[in-house]
């Protein structure tokens, strides 16, 4: 009796090695598939940003096209690569694609750089993102200069202030006074105080400055009226440094803290004493 063998069997007999084979071709592999070249002021040009393009395949690759299409393609230009039009790259190996960001426009700028090449008879590609954005310079405006009182001339007053900048990216803003660096609000010594104030982002750093004028003041003077059997004492409350001392001898060395409640009423600290029989002396200090 003749067997007949299934239609498959006779397949895998003539072909057995059908499907088994692989395709022995190049490969094209990127650093980055985006590359964002951040802020820049238009017309201004970014530093040259490099892609590695590799050859992860086991066959070379050859005839690179590379381009830039997309929404704002002559804002992205090619140069100092490596690899060019028309180039080959052997099998794991890699070359370097040079790419500048060069805004014509306001706004995101959007692109992508196409690299295509050919491995033993077929065309493959890759895209890369690339964008960026423009930006703006720091401006700045000092404030007017600002003229303050030191009360009896040791008060020293802390002052706020604030310049006015602006930019994209948001600048660092930073004030000196002499060598120092300072922060609102700041004690100013009597005199003079030139604030110099830089901002600065990447696109570019601004000045300006301003004077802090610190007058000195009169020493306070204290107030002093008797109200039926009350004493009640009061001095300008500018003169917050100065403490209330008494002593019960006029011209001793032993002034101690005012002790009592004190209070404030209409700009004025006072406080209030009963009448005494005993001798009472009051100062302000500081």
């Amino acid at each position: 009796m003749k067997k007949v063998l299934p239609l498959l069997a006779i397949f895998w007999i003539l072909f057995p090695l059908c499907g088994l084979a692989q395709l022995v071709q190049g490969e094209i592999d990127v650093s980055s598939n985006t590359l964002d070249f951040g802020s820049i002021a238009v017309g201004s040009s970014s530093s040259v940003v490099e892609l590695i393009v590799i050859n992860a395949g086991d066959a070379a690759l050859t005839g690179f096209l590379i381009g830039v299409g997309g929404e704002n393609p002559h804002d992205f230009s090619l140069t100092n690569s490596t690899l060019e039009t028309g180039g080959a790259l052997a099998s794991v190996s890699e070359a370097a694609i040079g790419i500048t960001f060069t805004p014509t426009a306001t706004g995101t700028r959007l692109a992508y750089l196409i690299i295509a090449a050919n491995s033993g008879g077929i065309q493959m590609f890759t895209n890369v993102t690339l964008s960026g954005n423009t930006g703006e310079a720091p401006e700045i405006t000092c404030p007017a200069d600002i003229l303050a009182n030191a009360p009896g001339g040791v008060c020293l007053p802390s002052i706020s202030f604030a310049a006015s900048v602006t930019g994209d990216p948001t600048p660092e803003t930073t004030y000196q006074l002499g060598t120092n660096p300072i922060l609102s609000p700041t004690t100013f010594p009597i005199g003079t105080n030139f604030v110099a104030v830089t901002a600065a982002n990447s696109l570019g750093t601004n000045t300006c400055g301003f004077n802090v004028i610190v007058q000195s003041e009169a020493a306070p003077q204290l107030n002093l009226i008797q109200s039926g059997t009350k004493v009640i004492l009061s001095w300008p409350v500018d003169y917050s440094c100065y403490t209330l001392q008494t002593a019960s001898v006029l011209g001793s060395n032993n002034w101690q803290a005012y002790a009592g409640a004190l209070g404030t009423n209409g700009g004025y600290f006072s406080v209030t004493n009963s009448v005494s029989t005993s001798n009472t002396f009051f100062r302000l200090a500081y």
